[in-house]
């Protein structure tokens, strides 16, 4: 999130102060719950996102009884007209965002290969997928036309841009500058037992959470 600058949304500890930006500066030892109550109208909270559908909703996996960072975040900042921008590859495109949510919950299955939980749709953010960062980055369209693969390809997209020459040879630039990024990988702390562990039963999963 973003407070005059960015701003972490962590509701545990702080322990990303590095994430809190305020006019430009890190915020040290920074409180995601305080800084929070410190939006405005000028002010911006940045989030990715589980899933994104063609009528350009975006959805979050929640798995905390409290709603997780987008339930800290997001019922402060709409009232107050803060703004939520949500960062979300096409690889997470699914036909319905609501439909998702009726079809989740931390209470809902059985059995589950991770921590259960449910999608929320969150219908008041600035969404940006692949199409909408070449548009503000280079100035060109672009259009979905196949997703996924093998050998590396995993979750990629594969997708058209059109526009001035001038402009598509920018954003071909800029797609051969991140094409074969190492993967990202968890660090130990938030690394989680394996399901199998639990036989995938889903209420003992949840309940290592401790809430």
């Amino acid at each position: 999130m973003i407070c005059n600058g960015i701003a972490n949304n962590h509701s545990g500890p702080p322990v990303c102060t590095w994430h809190v930006i305020r006019n430009g500066k890190p915020v040290e030892n920074a409180d995601s719950t305080v800084e929070i109550l410190k939006f405005g109208p000028e002010d911006v909270m940045i989030k990715g996102a589980n899933a994104v559908d063609s009528q350009g909703t975006a959805g979050v996996w929640v798995s905390g009884s409290k709603g997780g960072t987008i339930g800290m975040g997001w019922p402060v900042m709409t009232p107050r007209g803060s703004h939520l921008i949500q960062a979300v590859g096409l690889e997470k495109l699914v036909p319905s965002v609501v439909e998702a949510a009726q079809h989740s919950g931390i209470y809902h299955f059985k059995y589950s290969m991770g921590l259960p939980g449910r999608i929320i749709p969150v219908t008041t953010s600035k969404v940006v997928t692949e199409i909408q960062a070449f548009g503000i980055l280079a100035g060109v369209k672009a259009y979905h036309l196949a997703s996924g693969g093998v050998g590396g390809s995993e979750g990629c997209v594969a997708l058209a841009i059109e526009g001035e020459e001038e402009k598509v040879e920018k954003a071909f630039e800029i797609a051969k500058s991140v094409k074969g990024e190492p993967a990202v990988t968890l660090p130990k702390p938030y690394s989680v037992s394996s399901a199998a562990d639990f036989n995938y039963d889903a209420a003992a999963q949840y309940a290592t959470l401790g809430i």
